[in-house]
């Protein structure tokens, strides 16, 4: 069994006297325990003075994997933290997260107290934190001593490229490195040519993630060079780095003499249709590798698409290509379907946002008749009418291979999802399913085409037997439809995650919902998104209070539902259930009163371990204060996430929740206004 220790929000505590270190070893036991215990891997605002008890257990040879630090008041207690952690045999992976200012040296020391020499690290995690020139070379001083990392992270640390080249010179000793992420560092074409020296060396690098660094021409170049020679690398991520069509001409090149990269991920790098040519002739390749091509945000118009598809009419390698958000059009829409008709390679395709519309998405969804190979297709974000959608209910009753299909944000009507859920009652391959609609729901709700529509939804999920996710957001199935959904749910043993956002549900829905949790003996729903419908007070209680005797449900959202929160007990009830891990409360109307009616809830909750999402209500310093007390009294035991963001809880409302989290450290709370 792997423990887990998180520290965030750590304090130093000046008056902490030698004489504590044995009970503060103990307290960090007990944090141990209960991590081991709950499965849960988040620790919050352990003293200065516990980490100190942590650092004993660590020299005492306490069994655990992982340490994970979060932001600090006083970095100092590190340094000797870092020299216990090199020497301890059990801790695997030593992550930092987000260090500013004078501790960045700090942080800097204590990591490469930690890793020189250590053989039992084997990954290093360093985020959101300052790396400059210093602490570069003082990091790369313990690297360049370690001969056991696998996985090298250090995202987000605005490195530059002076930085960058002294990890990379430090890890080229390393003959076991796997993985290594500099991602949003601002690297630049020096970083890059220093990234490329390193693959160069290394026999072992599989991973490597450079996306967002402000990589231009020079930098490509370089890493072409290299791709084209390395015979381990197997992942490049490149996303978000202008190496527009020279840049991108080059690395294109050097796929050809390249076997074994499968991934390269290119959004966001200013491509045009003279680089998808490029592509396009490295696709054509009889020895190309890759597996997986990401183009998306890119520059790309109908020529380009449908010279890189065109390529695919022979290419037996790709299994996963993204385009989304180019310019497609119809015609390069048709020349994918062209490509679909024959090709038996091709897995997964994402061209959601490509500016496709009737035409060329009805040749895609009759190309997916023929089709043996596609699992996953996100289509969503483009523009059909409704009479030009009965095309992909006759694909779904033939295709055998899909298994997700996407049409969000696309004008999903009633009369549309009804052919569609027709389909579905013969599929047996399809388990992921993506209606929502960018429609209003008040607005379509409301007539006889919505309650057909859940008829047959109904019908649906009493046959089919595979679906697993299914997203109906904004349908406007309205309470009546959800009457007949809800009857089907308790006979239907697969079904686990269900969006029904923006349905027009009142109580009436609410109700048949609550009874199908609470009653249906086949009900498998183990998250239910029931965001911006109108539930008020009385339909939340009514869920909240099924959540006990419901079979499986860990995530529920009752989001912009008009709450108040009116009934203690509903709360109590819901926070006892075994199951429940996230409650969403969030854009409510909570105000201290009804905080106070929830905090009474807290105190008499049962259960354990449930994240609880407050943002954006009307809570004020009253019910901050209220929710901590409740929190006290139940021994911190029933939150262990509490979001308070977007509440104006002011300085003593502020202080209650933190006194609150630095006493029970794996309490997390976000109260920032």
């Amino acid at each position: 069994m792997k423990g887990y220790i998180n520290c965030a929000g750590m304090e130093d505590d000046t008056n902490s006297s030698p004489a504590d270190a044995d009970s503060d070893a103990e307290s960090a036991v007990n944090c141990l325990v209960f991590v081991l215990n709950s499965n849960e891997q988040t620790f919050t605002r352990l003293s200065a003075k516990k980490i100190m008890g942590l650092r004993e257990l660590v020299v005492r040879g306490a069994s655990f994997q992982s340490l994970r630090i979060r932001p600090l008041a006083n970095f100092g207690a590190l340094v000797p933290l870092g020299e216990a952690i090199k020497r301890s045999q059990s801790v695997s992976e030593f992550s930092v997260e987000g260090c500013e200012g004078d501790n960045t040296e700090v942080v800097a020391r204590c990591i490469s107290s930690a890793v020189a020499g250590s053989s039992s690290i084997e990954t290093l995690s360093l985020t959101k934190t300052t790396i400059q020139s210093y602490e570069g070379d003082k990091i790369a001083e313990g690297l360049a001593r370690n001969v056991a990392l696998r996985h090298v992270c250090l995202p987000c640390n605005r490195m530059g490229g002076y930085a960058a080249t002294s990890v990379c010179e430090a890890l080229e000793r390393n003959p076991a490195l796997l993985s290594l992420d500099l991602a949003s560092n601002g690297i630049g074409d020096l970083g890059a040519k220093a990234v490329a020296r390193l693959l160069l060396k290394s026999h072992s690098l599989v991973r490597v993630n450079i996306e967002q660094n402000a990589i231009y021409l020079q930098g490509a170049v370089a890493l072409s060079e290299v791709i084209r020679k390395n015979g381990s690398l197997q992942e490049l991520n490149m996303n978000n780095n202008w190496v527009a069509d020279e840049g991108v001409a080059c690395i294109a090149d050097s796929l050809c003499g390249n076997r074994t990269l499968r991934t390269l991920k290119m959004r966001m790098c200013k491509i045009s249709d003279k680089g998808a040519k490029s592509i396009a002739e490295a696709l054509s390749d009889l020895n190309f590798a890759l597996q997986e091509l990401d183009l998306a945000d890119n520059e790309l118009n109908e020529d380009g698409v449908g010279l890189i598809f065109g390529a695919l009419m022979t290419n037996s390698t790709i299994k996963a290509i993204d385009i989304s958000l180019n310019t497609a059009g119809n015609e390069g829409a048709k020349r994918i379907a062209e490509v679909l008709s024959v090709n038996t390679s091709i897995q997964r395709l994402d061209m959601k946002t490509a500016v496709v519309a009737d035409q060329g998405l009805n040749a895609i969804f009759s190309s997916l008749a023929k089709n043996t190979s596609l699992q996953d297709i996100d289509l969503g974000d483009n523009e059909i009418t409704e009479s030009n959608f009965s095309s992909i209910g006759s694909s779904l009753i033939t295709n055998t291979s899909l298994r997700s299909v996407s049409l969000a944000r696309m004008y999903i009507t009633c009369r549309t999802a009804k052919g569609i859920f027709t389909a579905l009652r013969n599929n047996h391959t399809v388990t992921q399913l993506n209606l929502a609609s960018q429609q209003k729901s008040d607005i379509r709700g409301r007539d006889a085409s919505a309650l057909e529509a859940a008829m047959e939804l109904s019908c649906m999920l009493l046959s089919n037997r595979v679906l697993l996710d299914l997203d109906l957001s904004g349908l406007g199935l309205g309470d009546d439809g959800i009457v007949f959904l809800a009857s089907s749910l308790r006979k239907n043993g697969t079904l686990s995650r269900l969006g029904l956002e923006r349905n027009d549900i009142f109580l009436k829905g609410a109700k048949s919902l609550a009874d199908a949790l609470e009653k249906g003996k086949l009900c498998a729903l183990a998250e239910l998104r029931l965001g911006h419908n109108k539930l008020g007070d009385s339909g939340a209680n009514a869920v909240l209070t099924s959540l006990p005797k419901s079979k499986a449900l860990a995530r529920l959202d009752l989001s912009k539902n008009e709450i108040s929160v009116s009934d203690p007990g509903a709360i109590a009830a819901a926070l006892s259930s075994p199951w429940l891990r996230t409650l969403t409360l969030r854009e409510n109307l909570i105000t201290d009163l009804g905080a106070k009616k929830l905090a009474a809830g807290i105190a008499q909750a049962k259960s354990a371990g449930v994240e609880l999402n407050l943002e954006q209500n009307k809570i004020g310093r009253v019910g901050a204060i209220a929710i901590a007390e409740a929190l006290e009294e139940n021994c911190g035991m029933a939150v262990v996430r509490l979001w308070l963001a977007g509440n104006e809880i002011g300085y003593n409302g502020r202080k209650a929740v933190k006194d609150l989290a630095e006493r029970y450290s794996y309490i997390e709370i976000n109260y920032s206004v």
